[in-house]
């Protein structure tokens, strides 16, 4: 498989910015366009990105290193994604095969789900495994509450 660069990850995060916005071609965008989508980002994703920053990143101000992790992150979480790794994952380089147990993730049907999915499940598929995970959490909590109840009786009864 063609591992994409973060350059070239960016670059689609960029295209995405165009489709969401509708503001056109980004190459085209002016310093009003970057202070707009800065105000949008910090009201989405309650982030400040700076118009400057947004710049960097579109390439309209000259910068030769990547952009910080946090910047990543909060770019792609405009566009709906959890982070930077999330949308690696998703745009270009495969998405993850997650196994369960290691990351929180759950197999719902013979299908993989990320710790994501479980936590905004609108499948319809994946109310059992909530009701048997909730059911587990209230049985377990029950018993502690029971046992940590009966150690003052025991103590009583020694003494």
């Amino acid at each position: 498989m063609n591992m994409l660069t973060d350059e070239e990850l960016i670059e689609k995060a960029k295209k995405l910015y165009e489709t969401r916005t509708g503001w056109g071609d980004s190459t085209a965008w002016t310093n009003r366009d970057f202070i707009a989508l800065s105000e949008k980002i910090q009201e989405r994703t309650e982030v400040s990105i700076s118009h400057v920053t947004l710049k960097r990143v579109w390439g309209k101000v000259k910068y030769d290193s990547l952009p910080y992790a946090h910047t990543l992150d909060t770019l792609v979480q405009f566009l709906g994604y959890e982070n930077w790794r999330d949308f690696k994952l998703k745009h270009g380089n495969g998405y993850a095969q997650h196994k369960p147990g290691l990351d929180g993730g759950a197999h719902i049907n013979g299908e993989a789900y990320p710790p994501q999915f479980l936590a905004t499940c609108k499948n319809k598929s994946c109310w059992p495994l909530t009701v048997v995970c909730n059911y587990g959490f209230l049985i377990n909590a029950r018993l502690c509450l029971e046992f940590d109840a009966q150690k003052p009786k025991d103590i009583l009864q020694t003494q």
